[in-house]
């Protein structure tokens, strides 16, 4: 559906005023370009941050599951290191995973806005 639209706007653009058009279609072609390099960028983050999610989800339970055995044999301290230092990679992927997507939200944000005033000061000037 993107594609079909983005292809009336440009038919529709190009009658109206070329150069309009034509700026739109190079702020298009980088904006699709650097949305892809974020994604792809993104994408191993994120899934090393759902592998470690899990396998804290899978610690929780597992200390969860097993209390009277860890409280009767003092693996206290043990289990609270190691979920300590489990969820302590967690927080690092997800901060990790958080700054690239806030990256490439906050470069999409400027181009939108870089584009709105081309588009403004093109159509004053004519």
């Amino acid at each position: 559906f993107t594609l079909v639209s983005l292809g009336g706007i440009m038919i529709v653009l190009f009658k109206e005023n070329q150069f309009l058009a034509s700026i739109f279609m190079v702020w298009a072609a980088i904006y699709i370009t650097l949305s892809i390099v974020f994604a792809r960028r993104q994408i191993p983050y994120d899934e090393r941050r759902a592998a470690v999610g899990s396998k804290v989800t899978g610690l929780l339970s597992d200390i969860v599951t097993n209390i009277f055995s860890v409280k009767t044999f003092s693996f206290v301290r043990s289990e609270l290191g190691n979920f300590a230092n489990t969820t302590s990679e967690e927080e690092r992927l997800r901060l990790t995973s958080g700054y690239v997507y806030n990256t490439h939200k906050a470069i999409q944000s400027v181009m939108l806005v870089t584009l709105e005033i081309m588009a403004m000061y093109v159509v004053i000037s004519l």
